[in-house]
């Protein structure tokens, strides 16, 4: 069973009628979870993990588990770093601290990632090159079969966290199953953002959704932006139709005025100004402002809008749309 709170975010998992553990999970002001509790059937708490934050990277992880009585304990810590300006994972970082006399030695290793042109880890190794641990995968990222385990190794598609107990992969905003290449619950801002709120993107190796907001179109397999510095601009004001502009710019839909199908994905300056009435009338269609935001941003609406739309019809474009762009 899964409980949400008052924001959203799952609070609970645990399974009705078994006498196995419950966890509970909290979050900071930003959403961002920071502990989960292990609670046994007669009340005790088993585990906690606490969970810190690099801004929307989750930068490390501290778990605490009582031993035989409550003056032995173990700590066990991950750190985790990224490639610049990504969430595709690099180093990570494992230290095991005792605490008591009958608790395990202290241990630190640093051990390397390998990972899918899509950014999911495949294996880590250490510093002499031995595998320390390795998965497989089903499409949808589902841990399909683990050839080693010598290190917990809890990441998986870009942003997510692999949760043992329910199978979920923790996903920022929101929970993904893997099983299914959903989320299990919707969209934070509902059908604005898509007719299926529930969706995780067109799929999961040239897309990417870190956030659990919103899916980036990955281009060569990199999710950063491209590296260097920007070209300077060479003029102190911008054309109104160069993506440097500031006038405010709108994405909007022509859609068919039978079916309500979308006919077109576009983006303008110029409002409802941009079509004629005969232009609209000689294809059967009524314009909608769908989203608002700078002429850049709403470039990059409308394409990915596009791409969309060819993922889910054969790669067929919306029949106004000449082009991706």
């Amino acid at each position: 069973r899964l409980d949400w709170d008052e924001n959203e975010c799952l609070s609970d998992f645990y399974d009705i009628g078994e006498r196995e553990p419950r966890y509970q999970y909290r979050y900071d002001a930003l959403r961002r979870r920071i502990s989960k509790t292990c609670i046994d059937i007669t009340g005790q708490t088993q585990q906690v993990t606490y969970f810190i934050w690099d801004g929307d990277a989750l930068a490390a992880e501290v778990s605490f588990a009582p031993l035989s009585d409550k003056t032995e304990a173990k700590l066990d810590a991950r750190f985790f770093v990224y490639y610049l300006n990504t969430f595709e994972p690099l180093i990570l970082q494992c230290k095991q601290q005792g605490i008591g006399s009958l608790a395990p030695p202290d241990e630190t290793g640093y051990y390397f990632y390998q990972n899918d042109p899509n950014g999911m880890p495949l294996r880590l190794h250490d510093a002499q090159g031995e595998i320390v641990w390795s998965a497989h995968y089903t499409v949808f990222g589902q841990t399909d079969k683990l050839d080693e385990i010598k290190v917990k190794q809890p990441l998986r598609l870009q942003g997510q966290y692999f949760d043992e107990e329910s199978g979920l992969h923790y996903n920022r905003h929101r929970y993904y199953d893997p099983a299914t290449g959903v989320f299990v619950s919707q969209d934070p801002i509902g059908l604005v953002g898509g007719l299926n709120p529930y969706r995780y993107a067109a799929n999961t190796f040239e897309w990417c959704d870190p956030l659990g907001l919103w899916k980036k179109h990955r281009k060569n397999g990199q999710f950063a932006k491209k590296p260097g510095r920007k070209k300077k601009k060479t003029c102190n004001s911008a054309h109104g139709n160069s993506h440097d502009t500031d006038k405010p710019a709108e994405g909007y839909t022509l859609r068919d005025r039978d079916s309500g199908d979308v006919a077109k994905y576009g983006e303008t300056t110029q409002g409802d100004k941009r079509y004629s009435q005969k232009y609209l009338d000689d294809n059967n269609v009524d314009m909608f402002f769908e989203e608002k935001g700078t002429k850049k941003e709403m470039h990059s609406w409308q394409h990915d809008k596009i791409l969309d739309y060819k993922a889910n019809n054969d790669g067929e474009r919306p029949r106004l749309n000449n082009s991706d762009y």
